[in-house]
């Protein structure tokens, strides 16, 4: 079973981690879902490695400790709202950052970079990386699922609402705030994860791709393709894009202001 892990475990710099055990899990969701798009397809996942991945999103006192920058562009008042408008460039260069910050192997190589970081070459070095990284697909499927289970969303199988979420509600964007909220404004999933359902959607490892092409051992599609893989919704999001199963796909060099990430890391 995964464990809340509420001291700075496995390392000093962030904040606490959730530990999850290997498990199988159908990823995608059921034909009948009213809501299911035509990239959810149903199937099996066999994650093979025990993997941390951080509670909350990264906060934007968290990025400037390491990055020293503040490229956020939403009103959220405070280090403890989400870091957004980074590209997937900026959040694999934060793990990067992250992990020499902690005597770690980084896990990307990104070079040819232009002042955009938006980078020609990138070497991955996955699921075997000793340091920090972004969560692949499945791994952040599985935890949004609570360790593989059959839920619709990170909470269960209520409807999203803004006291679950921070997303497009009656009051508009944000449930009315028109912007993203510090981390965990709303109640953390049943394994201590915080905001896997709206207030940014999350940059993935993957790049983005049919689920038939994709590797089904937890690991990332690392086939170059035109877009990566973003997750979980954001404050502007209904209730579709909320869906544990649901995707949505970016270059990799755009920013958004409801875009942002968190990290994972294999327990080695």
């Amino acid at each position: 079973d995964a464990a809340p892990v509420r001291d700075a475990t496995p390392g000093p710099a962030v904040r606490g981690f959730v530990l999850f055990d290997p498990g199988a899990y159908q990823m995608g969701s059921v034909q009948g879902d009213p809501q299911r798009d035509d990239d959810e397809h149903q199937h099996q996942v066999n994650i093979l490695h025990r993997f941390w991945l951080k509670r909350t999103e990264v906060t934007q006192a968290e990025w400037l400790a390491l990055m020293g920058t503040e490229p956020w562009q939403s009103g959220c008042p405070g280090g403890d709202c989400p870091v957004e408008s980074v590209n997937w460039f900026e959040a694999a260069a934060w793990a990067n950052a992250l992990s020499n910050e902690e005597g770690l192997e980084p896990c990307y190589r990104l070079d040819e970079c232009n002042r955009n970081m938006d980078c020609a070459v990138v070497e991955e070095l996955g699921i075997g990386c000793e340091g920090y990284r972004l969560p692949t697909e499945a791994e952040w499927e599985y935890a949004a699922r609570a360790g593989g289970g059959d839920r619709r969303y990170p909470w269960g199988d209520e409807a999203a609402t803004c006291a679950r979420a921070v997303m497009l509600g009656d009051g508009g964007n944000g449930c009315g705030a028109d912007d993203p909220l510090p981390v965990c404004s709303r109640a953390e999933a049943p394994r201590g994860l915080c905001d896997m359902a709206g207030n940014v959607w999350e940059w993935a490892e993957d790049w983005y791709g049919p689920y038939g092409e994709a590797p089904n051992d937890g690991s990332a599609r690392i086939e170059t393709a035109r877009y990566r893989v973003c997750r979980g919704g954001s404050w502007g999001s209904t209730a579709g894009d909320l869906r544990a199963a649901s995707r949505l796909w970016n270059s990799p060099g755009v920013r958004y202001v409801n875009l942002g990430f968190r990290v994972a890391r294999t327990s080695h």
